[in-house]
């Protein structure tokens, strides 16, 4: 049984570097993307249901739909993200970003890019807890297994 465990908590500290070794990657393309000025053209607010997994129940959670509009080459864009309404962010129509957009799809654009570095040493730091943990649950079940054949 304990070896099961070491292999499941192993498995997942591999899982949860190799998503935010991903995660670091696509914020590191990202962050190469050309720049240009955006302008807040809409402001929404909805909600959305999301499990909170300390309550066990599902919450409203409320969020700003922000629409922006830029100029790529002559041509006119729009681009849209989603903020929490507790994130600090101060969002207004007619406000001016600095956005990153996609040259491959310019209605893909970024407003804010977390550093990869980041995104990757915690990913790291908190999947090789798991590993190490995953490692000590091996070597305790073979030295219990061990012990378990020769005083037998």
């Amino acid at each position: 049984m304990t070896r099961l465990s070491g292999f499941g908590v192993t498995s997942f500290g591999v899982i949860v570097i190799v998503l935010t070794s991903l995660t670091a990657y696509y914020d590191a393309q990202v962050a190469k993307w050309p720049t240009t000025k955006a302008v807040v053209v809409d402001v929404t607010r909805f909600t959305r249901m999301e499990r909170d997994t300390n309550k066990k129940r599902d919450v409203a959670v409320q969020y700003r739909h922000v629409t922006f509009s830029y100029n790529i080459n002559g041509r006119d864009f729009q681009g849209a993200q989603d903020y929490r309404a507790e994130d600090p962010i101060v969002v207004e129509k007619g406000m001016t970003f600095v956005v990153h957009y996609n040259p491959s799809d310019p209605t893909q654009m970024a407003t804010s890019i977390p550093a990869a570095g980041t995104v990757a040493i915690v990913g790291v730091m908190f999947g090789g807890v798991f590993i190490a943990l995953g490692v000590f649950l091996f070597w305790r079940a073979r030295k219990v297994e061990t012990a378990l054949v020769s005083g037998a």
